[in-house]
């Protein structure tokens, strides 16, 4: 039995075709080209340059290089188009594993590579997993930080000023310290794990350097106006509560009418946050719009409960309450982080946010 290589196959059915030996003897090369051709995607770069070759030795045929990035993998696929010596183009496709072109494998879906869009901002399947474990995590919703995070990386991703030295640094520092990688070998062996090139670290980076110059800018900007609107949320609060899954659980605070009241229950210990049976005890001091709802606008020595919240009862009170300035920092400092907070929150109500994949 005779067996034909594949670039035989394609220079006989160009010969077939009455296609002149010339284009023939091109397809034969080009297919060979596609075969050696990098597969990683740092190595993207290589193969257009080993193309841009290939073009100076064969340039009637016009090569232009077409490459296809796998949401979830590392491997690339390509495609070369030439130019038909009749007029028009022709394509081939080469892969080296399963043989399936990337055009049908990915034809089911107009959104195959792509997780999430935010307005006309769209984020890829890819980026949304690296996003996973690079963002800091303000809010405790997943899907509410992907969304936060396209809507800030829309406000800087057209910016014509790109992130200073400084920025750049503090922004790899920060990621670098939070997840403990304290040398440039254990980030590398980091970015090795998560399969992630040095190149995609920078770029990464880049905008990550880019969304904090814009949360610094509008805190700034709005940090005065929004403690001025909310004096009020940015007291001083020493408060206590209680929370239980119903309210049955709660039966050893009914004598309560104080907040002292609540740590002196028989059976009750003090502390920060002690898990005693099935009631949850907390003791702390913050800002007031840190505490739970119900306990906001209570003065010293009000109780409020027990009431739902969160999906939990709570009882609770205030046990010394100090009023806030408009010229103390830590406050202002707090007021920029709520400012950001609501805006993004007034952007996510506006804005046209379509899942591809969930």
């Amino acid at each position: 039995m005779t067996t034909r290589s594949a670039s035989t196959a394609v220079a006989e059915a160009a010969a077939e075709a009455g296609v002149d030996a010339e284009f023939g003897a091109d397809l034969v090369s080009a297919v060979a080209l596609l075969r050696r051709l990098p597969r990683h995607r740092d190595q993207v770069g290589d193969a257009r340059r080993m193309v841009a070759d290939w073009s100076s030795a064969h340039p009637r045929r016009r090569p232009e290089l077409v490459v296809d990035s796998p949401p979830g993998d590392l491997r690339v696929g390509y495609d070369l188009v030439l130019a038909h010596p009749e007029g028009g183009s022709v394509a081939l496709t080469g892969q080296t594993e399963d043989g399936v072109p990337w055009s049908i494998e990915y034809s089911t879906h107009f959104a195959a590579n792509r997780l999430l869009s935010v307005n006309e901002r769209s984020l890829s399947v890819p980026s949304a997993l690296f996003t996973i474990r690079a963002l800091n995590r303000r809010d405790p919703t997943l899907h509410r930080q992907l969304v936060d995070y396209c809507l800030l990386w829309d406000q800087v991703f057209d910016e014509d000023e790109a992130a200073t030295a400084q920025e750049l640094a503090a922004a790899a520092d920060t990621f670098r310290r939070g997840r403990g990688l304290h040398s440039r070998a254990a980030t590398l062996e980091w970015l090795a794990d998560v399969g992630l090139s040095e190149r995609a670290f920078a770029t990464h980076i880049e905008f990550v350097a880019r969304i904090e110059r814009f949360r610094r800018n509008f805190k700034a900007e709005h940090a005065a106006g929004h403690l001025r609107a909310h004096l009020a949320d940015f007291d001083r609060v020493d408060a206590v509560w209680v929370r239980a899954a119903d309210s049955k659980a709660l039966d050893d605070f009914a004598a309560a009418r104080t907040p002292a009241d609540l740590l002196t229950c028989p059976g009750r210990r003090t502390g920060d946050t002690r898990q005693v049976g099935e009631v949850q005890l907390t003791m702390d001091r913050r800002w007031a719009l840190d505490l739970p709802a119900p306990l906001r606008s209570l003065a010293a020595g009000e109780l409020a409960g027990p009431v739902p919240e969160a999906g939990q009862v709570i009882l609770g009170g205030v046990r010394g309450r100090e009023a806030a300035t408009e010229a103390d920092p830590a406050a202002l400092a707090r007021a920029g982080e709520a400012a950001l907070t609501e805006w993004l929150a007034e952007q996510r109500a506006k804005a046209e946010i379509r899942w591809h994949w969930l």
